[in-house]
């Protein structure tokens, strides 16, 4: 008798993201849930794409994101989404000056 499965997990499509930093050299890795497939292990940050994440309004608040294959921007926008679930740290550049009038 076999204990492997019958069929191969559907893959998902996820994203995740490696945030380093470089004086003094560190990695940013969180700690996953205690219980659950691979309980307490040190990850890199990250997760599954949902569906908001191909929303085309990310254009317009993403900076050069025309340049950005179109099948390749919901992993972008997910890992960004993701980075900011899990540690609260959000990616971006420097804020634009408010214009008068």
């Amino acid at each position: 008798m076999s204990s492997l499965p019958k069929s191969a997990p559907t893959p998902r499509v996820s994203a995740t993201v490696l945030l380093l930093r470089d004086d003094p050299f560190e990695v940013l890795m969180v700690s996953r849930a205690a219980r659950g497939a691979f309980a307490s292990a040190l990850v890199f940050p990250g997760g599954a794409i949902d569906p908001e994440d191909s929303e085309p309004g990310w254009r317009e608040v993403i900076e050069d994101f025309d340049d950005v294959a179109d099948e390749e921007r919901p992993l972008r926008v997910g890992a960004i989404r993701e980075l900011w679930e899990e540690t609260g740290i959000l990616l971006g550049g420097a804020q634009a000056p408010a214009r008068n009038g």
